[in-house]
């Protein structure tokens, strides 16, 4: 046949002497490339958890988080500036979140006592459900990567 991988008709016409198409010698090809592919990561993390876990002493403690786009443009300066503006917004923003879930909840309070006791205790039994259902779920998953797993 001869060693024309694509022609007027398509991939997937011989290419060698045993009648093999180029889709079985090209698939070939991407499960060996697959393979290493999926292989090197595996190594690099196998090495990285080999090293012992650094003493809670000598571990970094985290300054803050920079807003979005702003790393690559400030100094080191800058940056250990805006970690004391975050921490001293911080405070205030903890008591706005408080105050925020107490109005809520008042809010919830007031809302449920529009209803009957009969409508009460049906949206009671369904929350009730609904957590169930979420506990459920969350019990069939793995549990969730911690910073402490990296």
């Amino acid at each position: 046949m001869g060693t024309h991988l694509a022609t007027k008709r398509g991939v997937g016409q011989q290419c060698g002497k045993r009648g093999q198409s180029w889709n079985s010698k090209a698939g070939a090809a991407c499960m060996v490339a697959l393979a290493l592919l999926l292989a090197t990561p595996s190594f690099a993390q196998q090495a990285a958890t080999n090293d012992p876990p650094k003493p809670a002493a000598d571990r970094k403690k985290p300054a803050g988080r920079l807003p979005a786009y702003f790393a690559a443009v400030v100094t080191p300066q800058q940056r250990e500036t805006i970690y004391k503006l975050q921490a001293d917004y911080e405070a205030q923003l903890e008591k706005l979140r408080a105050e925020m879930a107490k109005l809520i909840a008042e809010r919830s309070r007031e809302v449920e006592q529009v209803l009957d006791a009969g409508q009460l205790a049906e949206v009671n039994k369904k929350r009730e459900e609904a957590q169930k259902k979420r506990a459920a779920r969350s019990s069939s998953r793995p549990p969730a990567k911690t910073a402490a797993d990296s």
